[in-house]
């Protein structure tokens, strides 16, 4: 055999040993969030080589490498980006088994603060199968004393591990949670759009995922 066709095959061999780490180029900008977090895939300690991203809006805003320390692995992460109050959500890349797994948990931008400060570390736990949340509509039209009944369970793939509701936005509208409904009416006679953003809860009050949509109010 030549020295070239060797040199093949040893390189296929490498190529087919090395996980194939993911490749999300980070978008930088002037300022960032702290986030400090505990990792674990499947509720086990990710392990040493397994990296977390952090994403808003698709764009990849930060990327991790755990560090494992007293059989705990911890995440110290700047997460890009300049708004207040963006939703972020994350990936964990795990290397030994080159796979990426989704994360339930959610938070969002405190751009130049921190947020899981030890001891309150964020949730970042891996799994396979994520809480999808294709929440309603982009528009859901009602009229003034109307009250209309959203049953946000349906837009789910599952409702395992959810447990609670939280509603931000409605400043014009009374939405009520009742269970996985939301119970909407508009304040007096008010007529416009408001666009409403719900998280899913789990028993811990911690953010599984979120939707916004907006609620047009016509005569």
């Amino acid at each position: 055999m030549s020295n070239r066709a060797v040199i093949i095959l040893f390189f296929l061999a490498v190529c087919t040993i090395l996980p194939a780490m993911p490749i999300w180029d980070i978008t930088v900008y002037p300022t960032s969030t702290v986030a400090y977090g505990m990792v674990t895939i499947a509720g086990e300690p990710a392990e040493a080589g397994d990296i977390v991203y952090a994403f808003v809006h698709r764009e990849c805003r930060g990327k991790q490498p755990v560090k494992v320390a007293e059989d705990k692995a911890i995440m110290t992460m700047n997460i890009q980006g300049l708004d207040d109050h963006e939703p972020v959500y994350f990936k964990i890349w795990d290397a030994s088994a080159d796979s990426v797994f989704e994360v339930n948990y959610t938070t969002f931008t405190k751009p130049n603060q921190d947020i899981g400060y030890p001891p309150d570390l964020l949730p970042i736990n891996g799994v396979k199968e994520p809480i999808i949340f294709y929440f309603p509509p982009e528009e859901l039209e009602m009229h003034p004393y109307e009250i209309r009944q959203l049953d946000v369970g349906f837009y789910c793939n599952t409702v395992n591990g959810v447990q609670d509701l939280r509603v931000f936005g409605n400043e014009n509208l009374d939405v009520t949670p009742d269970g996985l409904l939301l119970n909407i009416a508009a304040i007096s006679d008010w007529t416009g759009t408001e666009e409403i953003e719900v998280e899913l809860l789990n028993d811990k009050g911690e953010v599984l995922n979120y939707g916004t949509t907006a609620i047009i109010v016509t005569p």
